[in-house]
């Protein structure tokens, strides 16, 4: 009788630790997730930045204010601002199906 009561009194400690390390987890997530939109929102903003300089730069280019090498780095700008872009969105896709997971929400539509 008396080992089955500190068994038990074991596993209720057991039960509330993993409670508490899930808050904890689910706290940190929602922490990283928020973060991640505005790591995204910048991205953001450095993609329409680099959209407008390629556009300055195509007119330059045009009236003959630049070479071709600097109408040439200016495409790459934006490509490597498009591919931040695109990554910090899937990250953001990924933190968000994470705490779905944690909340046993359904992940990509399914369960």
């Amino acid at each position: 009788y008396v080992r089955s009561k500190r068994n038990l009194r074991s596993l209720k400690l057991d039960l509330s630790k993993s409670k508490h390390d899930n808050q904890n987890e689910f706290e940190n997530k929602i922490i990283e997730l928020k973060t991640l939109k505005r790591s995204r929102a910048q991205y953001l903003k450095k993609l329409e930045l680099a959209n407008k300089t390629l556009d300055m730069a195509r007119e330059q280019y045009k009236h003959g204010l630049i070479s071709l090498l600097d109408l040439d780095r200016s495409k790459l700008e934006y490509q490597n601002a498009q591919i931040s872009y695109i990554s910090k969105k899937y990250e953001l896709l990924r933190k968000i199906e994470e705490v779905n997971l944690l909340l046993s929400n359904k992940i990509l539509g399914k369960w």
